[in-house]
């Protein structure tokens, strides 16, 4: 039988059909992933105080996700990473890791040494392409470890619109699920990416995003967290092209003993270039959100733009936000400003909407959906607002009966 845990063996045995500058990427990874010690991260999202992440369980054996990609290509290449390896090994070469890279965390290194299967999207020079890429990505019905690998390039003047929705069937057995997901948007391009994470309430969950963005380039992110035990997610611009600029956000529900640890980090290394992060969580019963966000201006980078925010509202007294937001700046002539909010449902507003008629559940719903709305309303397509908006009511459902 073929070892599936945690080895360097592993390593191997998932590169055996795989060219060899791929099975030395991996092999260096899995060097850094064993040279890291947890208690060496002492910087965002690593800080035990607040998240600890030695309660990751990692002795279990590996499996495969499920991934079912939808599509109308027009002249975009879709398709499973894993095949595009051979199809594609200059292109891919050139990209992989240099966004997300295996140095820059412990679990990153991880996943760039074991991922097993994913996403590859190339858009050709000015190709546009209205209709989403849809990726639903689903774990296994078993206790394992998860790695996939999403790798979208959009060249010069195109643009594509990518939603990755992510899922464990229902099980009792906890899993461990490992994500990375990276973008490179050359001059010009713009990039719309989505993400709806589900994963089971018993999952440990780990994600980094990362995006490079050229002169000219735009990365909308869009992220909704719903699913797992403990989350993390790192999600991290990369302006490396004048008059780039991302828009950032984000929603997060969670209830239950849910813990999430968030970061957003925008590094800004030239001039012109503009940033807006804006998350929104609301928390229940024994749940803990850990939001960090960082806005990181070097000395070339004058004439930026770069804005943070995040506001959280409890429903429960036994619920807890944490906020770091920070600021690095190292030049002048620039705009920066960051600002965090939590507290608990206004009773005044709650009373007021009774007293037209509601009830206290549909009262809260509503100023609840209200609060969300701003964000949901930034998302262009119907049917992946719809699903944002499902899961949204399904974490009310229980409240509100």
């Amino acid at each position: 039988m073929k070892n599936k845990t945690l080895s360097q063996s592993l390593v191997k045995e998932i590169s055996e059909n795989e060219p060899a500058w791929m099975l030395k990427k991996r092999e260096d990874s899995w060097r850094i992933f064993s040279s890291m010690r947890f208690s060496d991260l002492n910087d965002s999202p690593k800080s035990g105080r607040y998240t600890n992440m030695e309660m990751i369980d990692l002795e279990k054996e590996s499996a495969r996700a499920s991934i079912s990609l939808e599509s109308k290509k027009n002249g975009i290449i879709v398709g499973n990473l894993n095949d595009a390896l051979k199809q594609y090994p200059s292109l891919i070469e050139s990209h992989l890791y240099s966004c997300v890279k295996p140095s820059s965390h412990k679990l990153a290194a991880l996943n760039s040494a074991l991922w097993n299967n994913g996403v590859f999207v190339y858009v050709p020079k000015n190709v546009s392409a209205n209709i989403p890429i849809t990726a639903s990505i689903t774990s296994p019905y078993k206790s394992a470890l998860i790695f996939t690998h999403t790798l979208i390039i959009a060249d010069e003047g195109s643009a594509v619109n990518y939603f990755e929705a992510s899922n464990s069937e229902p099980s009792e057995y906890p899993s461990y699920n490992s994500s990375a997901v990276e973008i490179y948007a050359k001059k010009n391009a713009m990039v719309n990416f989505f993400s709806l994470q589900n994963f089971g309430l018993s999952d440990n969950v780990f994600s980094w995003q990362g995006g490079i963005l050229d002169e000219g380039a735009e990365i909308n992110w869009n992220n909704g967290l719903f699913g797992g035990k403990l989350s993390i997610l790192i999600n991290e611009s990369h302006f490396h092209g004048e008059n780039s600029k991302t828009a950032n956000n984000g929603i997060f529900f969670l209830n239950k003993n849910q813990h999430a640890d968030i970061s957003t980090n925008a590094h800004h290394r030239v001039p012109y270039t503009k940033n807006e992060m804006d998350w929104k969580g609301i928390l229940d019963d024994d749940a803990v959100s850990v939001y960090r966000g960082l806005i990181d201006i070097g000395p070339g980078a004058k004439k930026t733009k770069s804005t943070m925010k995040e506001h959280t509202i409890m429903l429960s007294k036994n619920a807890k936000s944490n906020a770091l937001p920070s600021l690095s700046i190292k030049t002048n002539d620039v705009q920066a400003k960051h600002g965090t909010t939590c507290g608990y449902l206004d009773e005044t507003e709650l009373f007021y909407l009774m007293s037209r008629g509601l009830s206290r559940a549909e009262a809260r719903k509503m100023i609840l959906f209200g609060f969300f709305n701003s964000l949901l309303e930034k998302i262009p397509f119907e049917a992946i607002k719809n699903m944002f908006e499902s899961k949204t009511n399904e974490k009310m459902k229980n409240e509100h009966e």
